[in-house]
């Protein structure tokens, strides 16, 4: 959600962005839709079943290879707000590829490899779109830990 936050706000008002650092940016456009399906799916699934029976669902997937060791991670939001929460996210989509591609400020693209939730072609396609963007991929969970220092530079760089 903070990449799709971060576009919207600089493809609105450009003039307040110095830099971007995307973190795994989700699905978008022609993947978007089949990502809202399971969005809403997931509404459905906390209202009808309750949140323990959709975090049961979730550690059935396949994590991505960069995430495997990783402490698992839980929705930091009230339990009965969840499913309009996923219901916002199934309306949701990044701007238009021609408001994209006007954002000029150095951008950071951190992904990484097979998350259906985050495929690395928006992260691709965003680094083309971008005038300014860097990629960065990460496979395996050494490659995220060099992230922090990725982020650092950023800041140095911009602040």
């Amino acid at each position: 959600m903070g990449a799709g936050t971060l576009l919207h706000a600089a493809s609105r008002e450009p003039d307040r962005f110095t830099g971007l650092t995307l973190m795994v940016p989700p699905t978008a456009w022609e993947t978007r839709a089949a990502q809202a399906g399971n969005y809403r799916f997931a509404a459905e699934l906390i209202e009808s079943a309750g949140v323990e029976a959709f975090l049961a669902s979730a550690r059935q997937a396949t994590p991505p290879p960069a995430t495997v060791g990783a402490p698992e991670t839980v929705p930091d939001v009230a339990d009965a707000l969840l499913p309009s929460l996923f219901r916002g996210a199934a309306l949701s989509d990044l701007p238009a590829p021609e408001a994209i591609a006007r954002i000029e400020v150095p951008t950071t693209i951190l992904a990484w490899i097979d998350d259906p939730g985050h495929p690395l072609s928006t992260a691709e396609s965003l680094a083309a779109l971008l005038p300014q963007a860097t990629l960065t991929v990460a496979y395996t969970p050494e490659d995220v830990a060099t992230w922090p220092r990725i982020l650092s530079r950023d800041v140095a760089r911009r602040g």
